[in-house]
């Protein structure tokens, strides 16, 4: 009987031990322990103070420049949109046309007709024509039936060569003095400038 309350006792003090122990935790803690999201949150919100705090300490080391730099909100970058440069197209070559060649005479040598300059005697012309002109004219017979036809005729061909060489034509003045000897040069000179002529002849 003894033994039972004596259990009975110790039993009761040790609940009464506890409930204190209890109390005192109570008083101790008087709220409840922060869940995992608030302690990261109090981890961050120190984590920040503590940046704070070595930026304020490294601005405060900074030159002015250095600092204003180091404050200063960079700008948004802005990429320029990359350009494009067409290439230009060479038109579609067309064809030149054909240039209808500016000569007016056919390379060669072309001999005259023989005239006859009254009674003077015949006068005969070989044109030579290159790259289309008329170039130079050779006299193969001319009017010498006398001593003064001869330097009648010698003193008018040089003049009558030299102005259907100018005109490149047998378009030319009558020589004073050697009426037959020119209007025989001319016509001789005629025929080998129409055979000459391109298309002509």
């Amino acid at each position: 009987m003894n033994d039972k309350k004596t259990g009975q006792r110790n039993l009761r003090a040790t609940l009464q031990g506890l409930g204190a122990i209890a109390a005192i935790s109570g008083t101790l803690y008087g709220c409840t322990l922060p869940s995992a999201n608030q302690n990261a949150n109090q981890s961050s919100a120190a984590a920040d103070a503590a940046a704070a705090a070595d930026d304020s300490l490294l601005r405060a080391t900074l030159t002015p420049e250095l600092a204003a730099l180091v404050t200063a909100t960079p700008a948004t970058a802005v990429i320029p949109a990359p350009t494009f440069t067409p290439t230009a197209v060479p038109p579609t070559a067309t064809p030149e046309p054909a240039i209808a060649s500016s000569a007016y005479y056919q390379d060669g040598v072309y001999v005259g007709s023989s005239e006859r300059a009254d009674r003077w005697g015949n006068m005969q012309v070989r044109a030579i024509i290159e790259n289309g002109d008329l170039t130079a004219i050779e006299i193969l017979d001319y009017p010498r039936s006398t001593g003064r036809s001869d330097i009648i005729s010698r003193g008018a061909i040089p003049s009558l060569i030299s102005e259907a060489i100018t005109n490149q034509d047998a378009d030319i003045n009558i020589v004073s003095r050697a009426t037959d000897t020119s209007v025989a040069f001319i016509r001789s000179l005629e025929t080998a400038l129409e055979a000459a002529h391109i298309g002509g002849a």
